[in-house]
């Protein structure tokens, strides 16, 4: 439950990665996609992103955002 605050915050934990896989359904809870739902393509632990695959106007697009703006949907 403090994973989502912690993030918001930049407190980040290595072992927060561990619980996202290639795959995942995810929900970007913050920035301008927020509300946003996709699947994780990769997973970038030295740089904190990921990309997501969403959905714009009926289309695939990969997304690159901040680890901390995604949350397990």
């Amino acid at each position: 439950e403090m994973e989502p605050v912690l993030k918001r915050m930049g407190m980040i934990d290595e072992s927060m990665y561990d619980r996202y896989k290639v795959g995942d359904y995810v929900k970007i809870i913050h920035g301008a996609f927020e509300g946003t739902e996709g699947r994780i393509l990769d997973i970038n632990k030295e740089t904190g992103t990921c990309r997501i695959e969403t959905l714009w106007f009926g289309r695939p697009t990969p997304t690159d955002v901040e680890f901390a703006e995604i949350d397990i949907k």
